[in-house]
């Protein structure tokens, strides 16, 4: 079963395209919603647009983060920034959202993985995925010219106890 994993991981890592080394950076203001549904929740902190997360056990929305199986179970993207308590609004699995890069310069290629990051509520290469890390698949880039990125979310379990 171990061995299964680690060559699904590997395939996985290996069919997406290569992204720098360092987590996305996003324009929390060009965040859109293409298509899927929006709802809308109460942010456990203080939330940013472009950010990943996931509802917790007490139904308020939290960022993920790849330190445990919990905080990596990636569920939603927000499209609103939110203070601690207030409403904030996402979309789930399946939806298109385009994004606009912080950083200037080319968008991502059609076909770029990003993942969970280290950091809470980034997106990272899976350059950056390091021992210890949950490895959960947060977004492909589906549309360059656009940026355009489908929360396709998957949480890839790894031999280690779904660490890296």
């Amino acid at each position: 079963m171990k061995s299964k994993v680690l060559v699904l991981l590997s395939v996985l890592l290996t069919a997406c395209a290569t992204a720098s080394a360092t987590d996305l950076s996003l324009t929390a203001a060009n965040i859109l919603v293409v298509s899927g549904q929006t709802y809308t929740g109460t942010a456990n902190v203080a939330i940013t647009a472009g950010q990943i997360g996931y509802k917790g056990s007490n139904g308020q929305l939290y960022l993920a983060k790849s330190d445990t199986a919990a905080h990596a179970s990636v569920a939603v993207m927000f499209v609103n920034s939110a203070g601690a308590g207030q409403p904030v609004s996402y979309v789930t699995s399946g939806s298109v959202v385009t994004i606009q890069p912080a950083a200037t310069g080319s968008p991502p290629a059609i076909g770029t993985c990003y993942f969970v990051s280290a950091n809470s509520g980034n997106l990272a290469p899976g350059g950056d995925l390091t021992s210890g890390n949950y490895v959960s698949l947060a977004v492909i880039v589906t549309q360059s010219a656009t940026a355009s990125l489908t929360t396709q979310v998957t949480l890839i379990p790894t031999a280690t106890g779904n660490h890296l």
